[in-house]
C-alpha cells in the first residue's frame, strides 16, 4: 500500500511539474484549487501535540477558519478566450471593413449584422469556510502491540464558492431592438441550455468527507516521520454545465484515495531554548472517474460552440452550438498534489514557520459515453454547421467567418465511428478538459502552544501568496487561523 502511495505521488508531481506547454486558449472547465487543501494550513502547530497525547481518551479536535481569494490575471482570462487575446472584436458581416480582423461573427450569436463591439473577461473567485478534524489513537480502544502507534482521523471542511466570470463588454455600436440586443444578452440566451456567461454564482456546502489511518513511525525530540492513507469521499457539487465557471465545492464531487507522509528533522544541537527545524509534507489524492456533461469545440475551430447548426432533414435549424456539443462524459481527474517545506522556529511554546509550497494536478482524460446522443435529441451525426439557409451547410466556417454553402449537406459524423478511434477526431477533447496546473506559493504561520497536565491546546494563523505557472488555474492570496486541543 506504501509503494503504491508513493507511485501516486510521484505520477502527479510529474503530471504537474513536467507537462507544462505553455498556455493555453478556449477552454470551457477549470479546475480550482480547493481553499480547505493546504497540507501546511493543516498541520501547523496540529502536529506539535497530535501526536503525543497525554489524556485519558488520547483525542484531539482542531477547527480551521480560511478565506482565499484569486487575483486577476491577464492570463487567466485567456484561458476561456481564443486567439491569445484578452478582448475579442463582434462585427457583423455588414462591416465589411473588419471582416478580416473580427474574432467573432455577430451573427453566429444572434445579432444584427451591422452590430459591432468588443467583450472581455476577468475570472474571479473567493472561497471561505471553516474545516473541522478529529484525530483518535487507536491504543485507546485496542492493546494490539502493532497499532499502538496507530491513528485515524476524519475533517469535514464547509465552505461558500463565489466565482465571478466578470464578463463585460464595451465599445457597443447598432445594439439589436430584439433580444439579444448586445453581448451580456447573447451570452446569457436562455434557449442556450448550457456554457452560457452568466453572472457572479456562489454555491455552499461540505466540500468533503475525509477519512485517514497513519501511522507514526518517529516522534521524539522535534524529529518526526509520519505516513497515512486516505479515502475521500465526496459531498461536494458537479460542475454546473450551464455556465461557463461554475462555482464547485471540494474536489468537483470526485470520489478519491490517496495518502501521505511528513518529516520533520532539528537542525540546532541545544534546541531547550530554541528548536530549529526543517520539515517537509506531501499530500497526494488520487481522484477517480465520475460521469458529468462538459461542453466542447469541434477540432481546429475554437469556439464553435457558439455557431450555429443545422440537420440534413430539417427538423432542427440554426441551433445553438452549446446545444449540439454538450455531451456526457466519463472524466477521470487523476492525482492532486500538494507540497510544502520550510523551517520552523520553536521556543517557549511559539512556533513560527516559514515556507515554500506547490499544489499541482495533471491533464483529465475523458471518455465519451456515446457520441451520437445529442441534448437536442436529435442524433449528434445528423447535424452539420449552419450555412446560409435550412437544410444546408458551410463546414469551412469558423467562429469568425462563415464559408459559402457546401454543394452538399456534409454533416459533422459522415459515417459511423466507433468511440476510441473516430469520435476524437471531431470533437476538440481538450477543450472541454481541465489541463494541467501548478502552483508555487510562500506560506507564513505562527501560533502559540499551551501545555497541560493532560491537555494540550493551541492558537494560530498563517497566510499565503500563490504564484501560477500556466494559466490553466487561478493565481491566489489567503489567510486562516486555527485552534484546537488533545485530550
Amino acid at each position: 500500500m506504501k509503494k503504491l502511495l508513493l507511485v501516486i505521488a510521484l505520477v502527479g508531481i510529474a503530471n504537474s511539474l513536467f507537462s507544462y506547454e505553455g498556455e493555453v486558449f478556449g477552454h470551457s472547465y477549470m479546475y480550482t484549487r480547493p481553499a480547505f487543501y493546504h497540507v501546511n494550513m493543516q498541520q501547523h502547530l496540529w502536529h506539535d501535540i497530535v501526536y503525543s497525547k497525554k489524556g485519558d481518551v488520547l483525542g484531539g479536535i482542531q477547527v480551521i477558519p480560511f478565506y482565499q481569494k484569486s487575483i486577476s490575471l491577464a492570463k487567466t482570462a485567456r484561458y476561456f478566450l481564443i486567439n491569445g487575446k484578452n478582448c475579442l472584436l463582434v462585427s457583423g458581416d455588414a462591416n465589411t471593413s473588419e471582416l478580416k480582423t473580427r474574432d467573432i461573427r455577430a451573427e453566429w450569436i444572434g445579432l444584427p449584422s451591422n452590430f459591432h463591439g468588443q467583450l472581455s473577461m476577468a475570472p474571479k473567485q473567493r472561497q471561505f469556510g471553516a474545516s473541522l478534524e478529529y484525530h483518535q489513537d487507536l491504543k485507546r480502544f485496542v492493546d494490539w502491540s502493532f497499532l499502538q502507534s496507530s491513528w485515524v482521523s476524519m475533517s469535514i471542511p464547509v465552505l461558500a464558492v463565489e466565482n465571478n466570470l466578470r464578463f463585460r463588454q464595451f465599445d457597443v455600436v447598432n445594439p439589436g431592438t430584439e433580444f439579444p440586443r448586445n453581448l451580456l444578452e447573447a451570452f446569457s440566451n436562455p434557449e442556450w441550455q448550457y456554457d452560457k456567461f452568466g453572472r457572479s454564482k456562489t454555491k455552499v456546502g461540505a466540500g468533503e468527507i475525509r477519512l485517514n489511518f497513519g501511522t507514526t513511525f518517529l516522534n521524539s525530540d522535534y524529529f518526526q516521520i509520519i505516513s497515512y492513507s486516505s479515502l475521500v469521499l465526496p459531498t461536494g457539487n458537479k460542475p454546473d454545465a450551464e455556465f461557463l465557471f461554475s462555482p464547485v465545492v471540494g474536489h468537483g464531487g470526485f470520489p478519491g484515495f490517496g495518502g501521505g507522509a511528513q518529516f520533520q528533522i532539528l537542525l540546532n544541537r541545544d534546541p531547550e531554548t530554541l528548536a530549529w527545524t526543517f520539515f517537509a509534507s506531501l499530500d497526494a489524492i488520487y481522484l477517480l472517474s465520475r460521469k458529468m456533461h462538459r461542453t466542447f469545440d469541434l477540432c481546429e475551430k475554437p469556439w464553435s460552440r457558439f455557431m450555429l447548426y443545422n440537420t440534413k432533414n430539417g427538423t432542427q435549424s440554426f441551433v445553438p452550438g452549446v446545444n449540439v456539443l454538450t455531451h456526457e462524459v466519463s472524466v477521470k481527474p487523476y492525482a492532486v498534489v500538494d507540497f510544502s517545506m520550510g523551517w520552523r522556529i520553536i521556543t517557549n511554546g511559539w512556533e513560527f514557520e516559514l515556507g515554500y509550497d506547490a499544489w499541482g494536478h495533471g491533464d483529465e482524460q475523458i471518455h465519451f459515453k456515446d457520441p451520437f446522443e445529442s441534448p437536442t435529441g436529435v442524433c449528434f451525426s445528423e447535424f452539420g454547421i449552419a450555412g446560409s439557409t435550412p437544410n444546408t451547410t458551410a463546414s469551412q466556417s469558423t467562429i469568425a467567418q462563415q464559408a459559402p454553402d457546401d454543394v452538399t449537406f456534409i454533416p459533422l459524423v459522415e459515417e459511423p465511428l466507433d468511440l476510441a478511434a473516430g469520435f476524437s477526431t471531431i470533437i476538440d477533447v481538450k477543450s472541454g478538459m481541465a489541463t494541467s496546473a501548478q502552483t508555487n506559493a510562500v506560506h507564513f504561520a505562527a501560533g502559540k502552544i499551551y501545555f497541560g497536565e493532560k491537555v494540550d491546546a493551541f492558537l494560530g494563523f498563517g497566510i499565503f501568496g500563490e504564484f501560477i505557472r500556466k494559466n490553466a488555474s487561478l493565481q491566489n492570496l489567503g489567510a486562516w487561523c486555527k485552534f484546537g486541543a488533545t485530550f
